[in-house]
């Protein structure tokens, strides 16, 4: 099987409720499950890591590059993306996390939430090493490229 970047819909209460142990796991609703092509970075396939809604129902997505033979075990990465989506599902425009210097950054991005306002907003960026002795990074992101 191949690895495939998708999201689906659910409806709120019900997946709030599950969560909380007080119901039943929620219906997925089939039609709207929706496949993304993220590409690849660097010669490796980007996958989903986290994304956070952002204004006028666009979505801030990070993917990252990691060589891994699955979901379980950590590969080399060689950089990570965020990438908006819009209301349909469409990638519009995706940039790679660079460093203070502009530089590439060999590290997974897994956790966004969207900090900005305007056309130009930011977002924090959690950043994990994968090194259990180095603490994970919180970095604000400016997307004026993305």
């Amino acid at each position: 099987t191949h690895a495939v970047d998708a999201t689906v819909d659910v409806e709120a209460a019900s997946l709030v409720a599950w969560l909380a142990g007080q119901g039943a796991a929620p219906v997925v609703i089939a039609a709207s499950v929706r496949r993304y092509g993220l590409g690849m970075l660097d010669g490796v396939r980007l996958g989903f890591t986290d994304a956070c809604l952002g204004p006028g129902g666009a979505v801030f997505a990070l993917a990252a590059a990691e060589a891994s033979p699955d979901t379980f075990d950590d590969g080399v990465v060689t950089g990570s993306v965020v990438a908006r989506l819009d209301a349909a599902g469409t990638v519009t425009a995706m940039a790679r996390i660079a460093g203070e210097d502009g530089g590439p950054v060999d590290a997974k991005a897994e956790g966004v939430a969207w900090v900005g306002a305007g056309l130009d907003p930011d977002v924090w960026v959690v950043i994990d090493r994968d090194d259990p002795a180095v603490p994970s990074e919180l970095w604000r992101v400016r997307l004026s490229d993305a």
